[in-house]
């Protein structure tokens, strides 16, 4: 075939697929759920067999997720299962598998996700690698699952709201990860997770237990603010840089026993409904230790460095 050939049979390709994209994009609104559906199925196809369309058609797929979530259709629940089909085809595409330098042929790499505002119904993305992933003002509906899943570049989810169990245990951020003005009405697991960059949760609320057990915080911990209706628990958790724990309202049990603060702790101004507890904290030494502002009854010992009670008298 000589060079313009492939140069023809390239743009009729490129004319075929655009048209398949057309096709596809208008079943999202047909008015009977299995055409939507099937138009889902199809951009997963385009998707798949052509690395240059996976942002255009990972974009769709976001959009209809963006559009308000109708609840008196006559098919309604139909719609649900719609849904749930295109939060599914997301994350299938966004597990790069367990073969560390063999991605699975269904990952998807690099491509943005967008849910700012949607309304995501038992989300799932376990396991998932996500690129500047934006779920700012989105409400989940039911159980999310981000456990052992990576953010590359900033996780935005401020203002997002959760409505059942929120995990995130065993996650890795890699950039910033904005969950100010967050509200968990659920249980929320952050357990052995590492904050390479900021960690965002100035004015979040925390209607549940929230759990941060053996979770890394390289960068600022930021939780100014914040309130924990249930108990917080930080136990073994590791500060690197600054903790910020102003003015926040610990409801319940506040427990940081054996962290560790290698920088400057601010907790003044927060209220507690029960003691807070940092037996067997540790705290750093170094320049800006003067700025330490721990909760009322708790001192450094300066020959362990462990947090320790002030004796009653």
């Amino acid at each position: 075939m000589t060079p313009s050939e492939d140069l023809r049979a390239s743009a009729l390709d490129e004319l075929r697929a655009t048209g398949l994209y057309v096709r596809a994009a208008r079943q999202l609104g047909a008015d009977t759920a299995p055409v939507r559906l099937a138009g889902l199925h199809a951009l997963e196809r385009l998707g798949q067999a052509g690395a240059a369309d996976r942002q255009q058609v990972t974009d769709v797929l976001c959009t209809y997720l963006q559009l308000p979530l109708p609840a008196q259709w006559p098919d309604a629940a139909q719609e649900r299962r719609v849904r749930l089909a295109a939060q599914h085809i997301l994350a299938r595409h966004l597990r790069p598998g367990p073969a560390e330098h063999a991605p699975d042929p269904a990952f998807w790499a690099g491509v943005v996700v967008d849910l700012t505002g949607a309304t995501v119904i038992d989300a799932d993305f376990t396991g998932c690698h996500l690129h500047d992933a934006r779920f700012g003002g989105a409400r989940f509906v039911g159980d999310a699952r981000f456990d052992e899943a990576t953010f590359t570049g900033t996780a935005g989810f401020v203002e997002a709201s959760f409505a059942g169990t929120a995990g995130f245990v065993d996650t890795r951020f890699t950039g910033p990860a904005e969950f100010d003005r967050a509200v968990f009405s659920g249980p929320v697991g952050f357990g052995d997770t590492i904050f390479a960059g900021t960690a965002g949760f100035a004015g979040a609320t925390f209607d549940g237990t929230a759990g941060f057990g053996d979770t890394t915080f390289h960068g600022i911990a930021r939780f100014t603010g914040a309130v924990f209706a249930r108990d917080a628990l930080f136990g073994g958790a590791a500060f690197s840089g600054t903790a910020q724990f102003a003015d926040v309202r610990f409801g319940v049990d506040a427990w940081f026993t054996e962290a560790t603060f290698a920088g400057i702790a601010r907790f003044a101004g927060a209220t507690y409904g029960k003691d807070a507890c940092f037996d067997g904290a540790v705290v750093g030494v170094g320049v800006g230790r003067d700025r330490d502002e721990w909760p009322a009854g708790w001192h450094v010992d300066p020959a362990t460095r462990h947090l320790v009670r002030a004796p009653h008298h």
